[in-house]
């Protein structure tokens, strides 16, 4: 069911536009703004469905990744080779070390086209599906072990 719920957010490159949109536009603002990177804004939602996700908004970019227990420094440096695979069109490594991203798309915006990079389903698409919507605002949220002296807010 959830394989069905995932390809049909992706049938299409509309629905990638759409799916794409959503997240930048409109799920993001439930999120904790943690820091503004030169790959995008770097956001941290805990959930209260399912899972914890990163975000990061570039300008033209999405990243979406579940944390494994990142130290601010490590999700910084995370968010730089995402962002160096997302621009490579490569799956970047994934594992507990190196983190694990779970979506990666770019937006062609002369032809209003998402190109996605790298996907695996997982319930963080749970998050974005209309009966979801909008989601419980948790802009105050940090992961974990976190401070928010290591959040630059």
């Amino acid at each position: 069911m959830k394989e069905q719920r995932s390809k049909a957010l992706f049938g299409s490159p509309k629905s990638q536009k759409s799916f794409f949109d959503v997240w930048r536009s409109e799920l993001v603002q439930s999120m904790t703004l943690v820091d503004i990177l030169p790959e995008g804004n770097l956001y941290y939602y805990k959930s209260p469905y399912s899972c914890n996700v990163w975000v990061i908004v570039g300008p033209h970019t999405l990243v979406v990744a579940y944390p494994s227990g990142e130290s601010p420094r490590a999700i910084r440096d995370r968010v730089r080779l995402w962002h160096e695979a997302l621009k490579a069109r490569q799956e970047p490594i994934r594992s507990l070390e190196m983190g694990l991203p779970v979506y990666g798309g770019e937006e062609d915006r002369v032809v209003g086209r998402v190109t996605v990079a790298w996907f695996r389903p997982g319930d963080w698409c749970g998050l974005a599906m209309e009966d979801n919507r909008p989601l419980p605002k948790h802009c105050n949220q940090l992961p974990v072990g976190w401070s928010e002296a290591s959040a630059h807010t």
